[in-house]
C-alpha cells in the first residue's frame, strides 16, 4: 500500500492517471481548488479497500485539511501550516470518534504541521494523544533530526524505517517511510477491561497471540489522577545528571500515578504480519 499526503490533485485528474491498472485507491483532493494538498492511499489487488463513514455530525467538505481512511483502520491525513486552531480541532475531533468506534485497529499517518501551531493545538494534541490511547511509532529523522511526519498508533506491533525508495524525488524534511502493520480481523482482536493476572499466574495463550497491556483512560479516576500527579515530590529529579534516568524517573513517578488511578486493560492481538511500504 501506498499513502501520499500533499497530492496536489484535483477532479480534473483522474484515478488511472495516478494508480496502476488493477490497484485500488481512495482520495481526497483540496476542496478550495488550491494546488497543494490532498492525500490518496493505493493498494495492490489483494487488498480490499473499504472507505469509512464520516460521522453524521461532523461536516468535513469545506475544512483545509483531508483525511482519507481504510479498515484496519489507517488515516492519511494533511493539514496545511499555519491551519487555524478550529481546523485543528474539528480533526481531532473527528480522529477521536474514529479511535473510540474501531478501538485499537486504527493506525494515522500523516502531516499535521504542528511546527507552525499555536500552544493550544500544540496542548490539545497531547491529550489527544493520551485520550485515543496512541503513541507516535516514528523515530526515523529527516534532514534537522526532526520526526514531522506521524505514524499514531495504540498497536503492539507497528514498525517504521527509512523506505528504499519514494515515488518522488526524496524530500530531505519527509524522508518516505516503511510501514510494518500487525493487522487483525474484527473476530479476531479483543479487547479486556479486566486487570492483568499477576505475574506468578501467567494466562495461557497461543504461539500466535501476543498480549500487552494498556490503560483505560476512558474510565480514569481523572479527579485522583490530577491529585496523585500534584502531590508527587520531584525534588529528586533535579538532583540526577544523567538524562536518560531522569526520564526513567520521571515516568516511573507519572506511571504510578497512572497505576493508581487509571484501570488497566488487555489487548490480545493476533499475529497476522502484512508489511505495507508508505512513502
Amino acid at each position: 500500500m501506498f499513502a501520499i499526503t500533499e497530492t496536489g490533485c484535483n477532479e480534473s485528474i483522474y484515478d488511472s492517471e495516478v494508480s496502476l491498472p488493477g490497484y485500488q485507491i481512495l482520495r481526497c483532493d483540496r476542496a478550495d481548488g488550491r494546488k497543494q494538498g490532498g492525500v490518496l492511499l493505493v493498494a495492490t489487488p489483494r487488498f480490499e479497500l473499504r472507505e469509512v463513514k464520516m460521522p453524521h455530525d461532523i461536516n468535513i467538505d469545506s475544512q483545509q485539511f483531508e483525511i482519507v481512511c481504510i479498515l484496519f483502520v489507517c488515516c492519511v491525513v494533511y493539514i496545511p501550516p499555519k491551519a487555524e486552531e478550529s481546523e485543528y480541532m474539528l480533526m481531532f475531533s473527528l480522529l477521536e470518534k474514529l479511535c473510540i468506534k474501531y478501538n485499537s485497529n486504527v493506525v494515522i499517518l500523516g502531516d499535521f504541521n504542528l511546527v507552525s501551531c499555536n500552544s493550544n493545538v500544540s496542548s490539545y494534541f497531547e491529550y489527544f494523544v493520551a485520550f485515543c490511547e496512541i503513541a507516535q511509532c516514528n523515530m526515523v529523522p529527516n534532514c534537522n533530526n526532526r520526526q514531522l511526519d506521524l505514524v499514531l498508533s495504540g498497536r503492539s506491533a507497528v514498525t517504521v524505517c527509512a523506505a528504499d525508495e519514494g515515488l518522488q524525488p526524496v524530500d530531505a524534511y519527509h524522508p518516505p517511510l516503511a510501514v510494518g502493520v500487525a493487522a487483525t480481523s474484527a473476530r479476531c482482536a479483543l479487547t479486556h477491561s479486566t486487570p492483568a493476572a499477576p505475574e506468578s499466574q501467567p494466562q495461557p495463550q497461543s504461539q500466535s497471540q501476543s498480549q500487552y497491556k494498556k490503560w483505560n483512560f476512558r474510565k480514569a479516576d481523572y479527579s485522583k489522577l490530577y491529585n496523585l500527579i500534584n502531590l508527587i515530590d520531584w525534588t529528586d529529579l533535579y538532583s540526577i545528571r544523567d538524562p536518560d534516568l531522569a526520564l526513567k524517573f520521571y515516568y516511573n513517578k507519572i506511571y504510578e500515578a497512572f497505576n493508581n488511578s487509571i484501570p488497566p486493560k488487555i489487548i490480545i492481538l493476533v499475529n497476522e504480519f502484512i508489511q505495507n511500504g508508505i512513502p
